[in-house]
């Protein structure tokens, strides 16, 4: 029995050597998981965060951002993986993402999705480095990034002029569609003789009004016209739907007075050129419209052969932006058989569809 005591430790000493053995070689192989400490003379370089950029705005759109990095590189043999922070400050106290052993992308970059959307409205920052179980390479510079709320720009909706009204002058009123995310919006209300808008008469920019209904105001339309108009919202950028279309008719083009032939009264033929002028300007100002036309022409008339004046052609119909002053002693320049002493105050009033002008031509 003695004899068996040498024996036994031999074995025992034999498994003490073979267990030192194993644990030398696995030491000895740097890919072997249980390389806990930092292995001498490897070096891990730090990757670079690529987008979001510095300073890129990020739009909301519910679904998780996604962000894109240039590999990290080793001089060792054990396979690297990333760390990915995500925080509401450049100090990284207010981490709301953090993913580890993500894997290299091919190429040289990864691509990494956020499991999550990061909300609208903050300002995050973002850092990466590389590690390969044992050792542990520096993070890449942090970059700042904004996630903004969508633009939205609703398309308003038409409300008047719509049907027969009762002026040329109608004003146009839409309410405001939804707006949000973008600053400058201004509504662009259109105006056209056609229903499919290949015949605009006017287009009109203002700014939405902050009362949720926008009037847009514009001069003199001809009258017993119908009309279509619609309007957009832009922010230069962004542009809403149109909204629907409206048609109208505008009024009854107003009946002049029946003028009786005849000498004017003495004090507007009397007028000197500068009272007629303040006083066609101001009619102009008032009813005629901020440009010459033919409807404010014909709402100037009325008033203009009350004071002894008339539009060229104005006997027939067809004016033309020039009046007759009145004469001493000559009938009104109304009708066709007038003496040439009336056609001696004449003055132009500008060109249709620009401002109106006084241009005397006597």
């Amino acid at each position: 029995m003695s004899r068996l005591y040498p024996v036994r430790g031999l074995c025992v000493l034999v498994g003490l050597l073979s267990l030192v053995a194993c644990e030398a070689a696995k030491s000895a192989n740097p890919t072997a998981p249980s390389v806990a400490g930092p292995i001498p003379g490897v070096n891990i370089t730090a990757p670079r965060a690529l987008e979001p950029f510095a300073g890129q705005k990020l739009t909301y759109t519910g679904e998780p951002q996604t962000l894109l990095i240039e590999n990290a590189g080793t001089t060792g043999v054990r396979t690297i993986s990333l760390e990915i922070d995500v925080a509401t400050d450049e100090n990284f106290t207010q981490i709301v993402h953090h993913g580890e052993n993500v894997p290299l992308g091919e190429g040289g970059r990864t691509t990494y999705r956020l499991p999550t959307a990061l909300p609208a409205g903050y300002t995050y920052y973002w850092r990466i480095k590389a590690n390969d179980g044992a050792n542990s390479g520096p993070y890449s510079s942090a970059i700042s990034f904004v996630v903004v709320p969508p633009v939205v720009i609703g398309a308003p909706r038409a409300v008047s002029p719509s049907g027969k009204v009762s002026t040329n002058q109608p004003d146009f009123r839409a309410t405001n569609g939804a707006i949000s995310g973008t600053t400058g919006v201004a509504y662009r209300f259109e105006v056209s003789r056609s229903a499919d808008f290949n015949q605009i008469v006017a287009i009109v920019t203002v700014a939405p009004n902050g009362s949720g209904t926008t009037t847009m105001t514009m001069g003199s339309l001809p009258y017993e016209t119908t009309f279509y108009w619609r309007v957009k919202g832009s922010d230069g950028t962004t542009e809403s739907e149109y909204s629907n279309t409206l048609a109208f008719t505008t009024g009854d083009r107003p009946q002049a007075p029946n003028p009786t032939p005849g000498t004017p009264s003495a004090d507007t033929a009397n007028w000197t050129t500068e009272q007629w002028e303040a006083y066609v300007m101001d009619l102009a100002r008032r009813v005629g419209g901020p440009v010459v036309s033919d409807a404010g022409m014909h709402a100037m008339r009325g008033e203009l052969l009350a004071h002894g004046s008339d539009f060229q052609n104005g006997w027939r119909g067809d004016l033309r932006p020039r009046i007759f002053l009145p004469v001493p002693g000559c009938p009104i320049a109304n009708r066709p058989d007038v003496p040439l002493c009336s056609y001696n105050r004449t003055v132009d009033l500008g060109s249709y569809g620009r401002p109106w002008e006084w241009i005397p031509r006597f």
